[in-house]
């Protein structure tokens, strides 16, 4: 088994390694490069959580048959997008993803397309770039990984606690959709929305969220 350091490293390198490829889907659907996940910077945690655990399954179920391990590498992934779709929905009720739009989906926090997209990245993580990856990082000092590891440690929780205080902050705004009269929308909500969009990157979903909560709380005021 791998040092905890590591495994920070590893996971640090697979979130930033997720964060890149949906960099590239978005630069050839939308034509440019957007940061889609909860964190500011260009790591989506959700890519490193599944690598790892991805990475302890195959630890201590190395001796399970095949057909067992692959039915695990495409239930996985997509059982952690569910529930991390949920928590972010019922604690932050925003949705950083939604596929709604395609065929047998739930909720729109998983679809079979982006299952099998899972399972074949989850499959190359596993028989490519895990081994290389854990290689790699050996070919460095103990105490050059000590330090990489803590510092990326204290990075992660310093983004994560920033980040989570943005999206609760929205959460906020909208628990106050009742309590606010068109005036004061056009005085305090749309300034401090305007100053959101401008302070942070916003994935395109999540700004397509603030979009619509903005004209439901209008129409629905505007009918008083």
């Amino acid at each position: 088994m791998e040092s905890i350091w590591n495994l920070i490293i590893y996971f640090a390198i697979c979130s930033f390694l997720g964060w890149f490829i949906q960099a590239i889907v978005d630069l050839f659907q939308r034509k440019k490069i957007t940061n889609t996940g909860f964190l500011y910077g260009p790591f989506i945690p959700l890519f490193g959580f599944t690598a790892s655990i991805i990475y302890f399954f195959d630890l201590y179920f190395i001796s399970y048959s095949f057909p067992f391990r692959l039915a695990i590498y495409f239930i996985l992934p997509t059982a952690m997008e569910y529930f991390t779709g949920f928590l972010l929905e019922k604690i932050f009720r925003v949705k950083l993803w939604d596929y709604s739009y395609q065929r047998f989906n739930i909720k729109g926090r998983i679809s079979l397309a982006v299952s099998v997209v899972w399972f074949f990245l989850i499959l190359f993580q596993v028989f490519v770039l895990q081994e290389k990856i854990l290689l790699a990082i050996n070919q460095f000092s103990e105490i050059f990984r000590i330090i990489l590891a803590t510092g990326l440690l204290i990075y992660f929780l310093i983004d994560s606690f920033f980040s989570a205080k943005m999206f609760y902050y929205f959460s906020k705004l909208k628990r106050e959709f009742g309590k606010i009269d068109l005036e004061k929308l056009n005085k305090r909500f749309n300034k401090k929305i305007k100053s959101i969009k401008n302070k942070i990157k916003i994935s395109p979903v999540f700004k397509r969220n603030i979009n619509k909560d903005i004209q439901e709380f209008i129409e629905k005021f505007s009918k008083k």
